[in-house]
């Protein structure tokens, strides 16, 4: 809010009465609050500084004359503008006293017209300076406040500023002010030029809107960041560009997955009505099949093919059921269950595949013995492809190492899961694409075994990727802890 005018506080310093008397009436009579003192030596020691708005000093007072009477005001008052009043039409007085800071300088018997004038310029000043700051304090506090990337940089790079959100959101001052490679600090190195590209257009004096790249924070991993951009225009003695960006990271995931369920939903409706219209050759192929093994049970080559044929069935009738599955909704049964005890059971239900290979399992639970509320099933289907890949990668008489460690997602404590096999790796492009939909290595299979695997993890809150170990490929899985009470249940 701007203070009105009327409320203009001046300290009046004049020794000669008749002369004090007069000037604060005149200021009465123009709503201004008159202050007065005999000397400069009275109004330093009876003067709230700080309060007050405007001064009209008397060139000479018994402390002294205004060359030396301006700058003990200005100390007191820096900013305070000061009417100097003399009976005196002495030029050099005058030019020293503006010199020495003085806002005006008026001749007596001062005109009330002429000191109007001053003072009216003094309030206009006043409330210009008032509203400015008001205006400067609301945009500090909605830079602070802004759930949002504010940057100021100029025009050669340099960053001027960025806001507490900011800090807050790659978890420390790693920003010197002034330093112009802050770009490549916060930018990863694939969205950088694209980013400078951007910078380039602002200084040109283009407007950018809704321009999206990550941005690196230690704390929270890369986010997906939607920038808009223009040029300040010099308020306040600032000048260069104006970045402001919003992380998109959740609305994009939320916009990723409304659109997998669009297309898990059309996948499913085709593969129901493929199956329920194929069901029938299926069953006329199975009982051909039956009908046939029995004429020719006497001819080994043709019982051969006849397995063969029955084996290709099977494998179609697989194909349709993972397609199926993976298309599925999905539906959780919670319950309380102990991850070592589900890993362990699906490994031994494993155990023809990996004793063919004389595998062995090796566990480090690092003293945890921690329990989930998730769908026990489900988790053992998670694992259950975990292993088969983990056992498909892995050398013969090679290991499976399984390690369990504390961590968070987000806020929320976790559980970490490592899976690591004993074989070649993944290459840089294999890694890309292991959970697209029916993306395969394998001479056999549907591509849908890991991306099957994220779905379910998802759907628990949880996550999956792929490390970066030395040897062989490791799968890192996280799920959220969750219990009634105390979300991190410790070993008893």
């Amino acid at each position: 809010m701007t203070i009105a005018r009327s409320s203009l506080t001046v300290v009046v310093i004049e020794d000669d009465a008749d002369t004090r008397e007069n000037l604060c009436e005149l200021l009465a009579m123009d709503g201004y609050k008159a202050i007065e003192a005999v000397s400069l030596r009275d109004a330093v020691r009876d003067v709230r500084w700080d309060r007050v708005d405007a001064v009209i000093l008397d060139r000479r007072l018994p402390d002294g004359d205004a060359g030396l009477l301006l700058p003990v005001i200005k100390q007191q008052a820096p900013d305070c503008p000061i009417v100097v009043v003399t009976g005196y039409p002495d030029v050099d007085s005058a030019i020293l006293a503006l010199r020495q800071g003085a806002y005006d300088y008026l001749l007596k018997p001062i005109s009330p017209d002429a000191l109007r004038a001053s003072l009216r310029r003094i309030a206009e000043r006043r409330d210009t300076i008032v509203e400015l700051k008001e205006q400067r304090d609301l945009a500090e506090s909605l830079i602070e406040t802004a759930q949002a990337v504010v940057i100021v940089s100029d025009f050669e790079g340099g960053l001027i500023r960025y806001n507490s959100f900011l800090r807050e959101l790659i978890g420390s001052d790693l920003l010197a002010l002034g330093e112009k490679a802050w770009c490549s600090a916060l930018i990863p190195e694939e969205d950088l030029a694209a980013f400078e590209q951007m910078l380039q257009g602002l200084v040109r004096g283009e407007v950018t809107r809704d321009k999206v790249t990550r941005l690196k924070t230690p704390k929270n991993g890369e986010r997906l960041i939607g920038w808009s951009g223009r040029q300040l225009d010099g308020a306040g003695d600032v000048r260069g560009i104006l970045l402001v960006g919003h992380d998109i990271t959740e609305l994009n995931e939320i916009q990723r997955r409304l659109v997998q369920s669009e297309r898990l939903a059309a996948i499913g409706q085709m593969i129901t009505g493929l199956a329920h219209e194929s069901r029938n050759a299926f069953q006329r192929s199975q009982a051909c099949l039956e009908m046939l093994e029995l004429e020719v049970k006497d001819r080994a080559s043709s019982l051969d093919l006849i397995q063969r044929i029955q084996r290709a069935l099977d494998h179609l009738h697989h194909l349709y059921e993972e397609v199926r599955f993976y298309a599925a909704p999905i539906h959780l049964e919670r319950n309380s269950c102990k991850l070592f005890s589900i890993w362990r059971e699906t490994w031994r239900n494993l155990e023809p595949t990996w004793k063919k290979k004389e595998l062995r399992l090796i566990e480090n639970l690092n003293g945890l013995d921690l329990q989930v509320v998730a769908d026990s099933h489900v988790l053992e289907r998670v694992f259950r492809n975990l292993f088969e890949n983990a056992i498909a990668a892995s050398a013969t008489g090679g290991t499976v190492e399984i390690s369990m460690s504390k961590c968070s997602l987000g806020d929320k404590p976790a559980v970490e899961i490592r899976i690591h096999d004993s074989g070649n790796g993944l290459d840089p492009a294999t890694r890309e694409k292991v959970f697209d939909p029916f993306f395969t290595t394998k001479t056999t299979g549907t591509g849908l075994g890991l991306p099957i695997t994220k779905r379910l993890l998802e759907a628990h809150g949880g996550t999956i990727e792929f490390g970066w170990p030395e040897r062989g490929a490791e799968a890192i899985v996280r799920l959220p802890l969750i219990a009634e009470k105390n979300p991190l249940m410790l070993p008893h």
